[in-house]
């Protein structure tokens, strides 16, 4: 099990939190949040490296929509 972790910037903003809550889509929001707790259960299933310990979890399904995450090895 990993522990799912919501990034928090200087000014104490989330924009991935904020970005979910605007989300109006209500079956892309379902699939991210299925998408995160799945990668806390240890499935990251189709993900691919973009840069040094930052990972893209491509989610299908109607419009693109793209987790990026850190590799829990360098968080």
């Amino acid at each position: 099990m990993f522990e799912v972790l919501t990034y928090k910037d200087d000014q104490g903003e989330k924009p991935y939190a904020n970005w979910l809550a605007k989300l109006t889509d209500r079956q892309a929001k379902v699939r991210v949040l299925v998408r995160v707790n799945r990668m806390a259960g240890g499935n990251f299933g189709d993900c691919k490296p973009v840069a040094d310990g930052v990972w893209e979890l491509r989610i299908d399904g109607g419009r693109a929509t793209a987790c990026i995450t850190r590799s829990p090895a360098n968080a």
